[in-house]
């Protein structure tokens, strides 16, 4: 009975592989900072010629649903040696009613006004992170994960126009203990909660439950090197992440670029088609016929991928979000044909 077991009962045996990754597509939004090439100064005013320089980034969506925002928020992200700076522009109709007074620091009040949060996951282990709020008048709250008793020395400043509000938030890499070499992946999500038309609550990348969600945070990349570039896939969609994958840059990165990363994701692919090639060898005759029409339709979905590798043209974004997401939603479907496949193996040796 167990040798005809077969590739769908082994995987019900298995208890369904793979059933503990999240199942969300979110997209993965990854943001690569450029160094600060002046002196920023922190009033709140994003005067300054660098912030050019960094990408300007908006498209907020409700935190629990992917639907855009009717009032938008944009912001930029740069850095130096000793100091993280995040610009933030916030559309406001109704910018007349904006609070005029800030409250004491770490007033949890300030989050049933009209204010930003940022979330920072500094060793992208997304688990330890810290989170600031700043409100439209220059209320700061700090903590470490909820632990507001937790302070740091960051730098906030606002300004109220007749449209918008707009924030300056600048982070000594000391208060987070890190040091900004090139290439490092922090995790980055920015939230707005903004209540003058009822309740709003709108994040840059989508977050489940709440804010404090560091599994699904976006990435900040420091002013990244193309090399690193090509090794970064993988570590943007740790720990299981399924959705498309989507790069910010002033100018777009390379085409060069974005075809290391999709060639790395491919080769991945290559690797657990080998490994279930020579699983097959080792199964039942029936299992083994079932497994390799499974296998030659993945082979026939990676096809068009091999072949506009190598092609000469150079990638472009839209066909590289395209291309990456569908060689890792088959790659998922690869891992779990790989835990029947082994399992059936094992059983067909009882």
């Amino acid at each position: 009975m167990l040798r005809r077991i077969g590739l769908v009962g082994a995987f019900a045996l298995l208890g369904g592989a793979g059933m503990g990754r999240a199942e969300d597509t979110y997209p993965i939004l990854v943001y690569p900072a450029p160094r600060a090439q002046e002196a920023i100064q922190v009033d709140g005013r994003l005067v300054e010629r660098a912030w050019e320089m960094a990408p300007l980034v908006s498209g907020f969506t409700f935190y629990d649903r992917p639907e855009r925002a009717p009032v938008q928020t944009a912001f930029r992200v740069l850095f130096d040696e000793e100091r993280l700076y995040i610009g933030v522009v916030c559309d406001e109709s109704l910018a007349d009613r904006l609070p005029p007074r800030p409250l004491p620091r770490d007033d949890a009040s300030l989050f049933h006004r009209e204010s930003v949060e940022i979330f920072l996951d500094p060793l992208h282990d997304h688990t330890h992170y810290f989170q600031f709020a700043v409100d439209a008048a220059g209320s700061l709250y700090d903590a470490e994960g909820y632990n507001a008793v937790w302070n740091s020395q960051a730098q906030v400043a606002t300004q109220q126009e007749k449209d918008r509000w707009t924030l300056e938030f600048a982070l000594p890499w000391r208060d987070v203990g890190l040091k900004p070499e090139r290439g490092r992946v922090l995790g980055l999500n920015l939230c707005r909660n903004r209540w003058l038309e009822g309740r709003q609550w709108t994040n840059w990348s989508q977050t489940a439950a709440n804010f404090h969600d560091p599994v699904r945070f976006g990435h900040l990349v420091l002013e990244p090197t193309r090399e690193q570039w090509s090794r970064l896939g993988e570590e943007f969609r740790r720990p299981d992440r399924r959705g498309p994958l989507f790069i910010f840059e002033r100018e777009g990165i390379s085409g060069q670029t974005y075809r290391a990363l999709l060639q790395r994701a491919l080769d991945e692919a290559e690797r657990a088609l080998a490994e279930l090639r020579s699983l097959r060898e080792r199964q039942e005759p029936a299992v083994a016929a079932e497994l390799a029409q499974r296998l030659e339709a993945m082979e026939q979905e990676l096809g068009p991928i091999r072949q506009r590798l190598r092609a000469p043209e150079a990638l472009d974004g839209h066909t590289f979000i395209q291309m990456e997401q569908a060689v890792h939603q088959l790659l998922h479907r690869m891992q779990d044909l790989l835990w029947e496949a082994r399992l059936a193996a094992l059983l067909a040796q009882i």
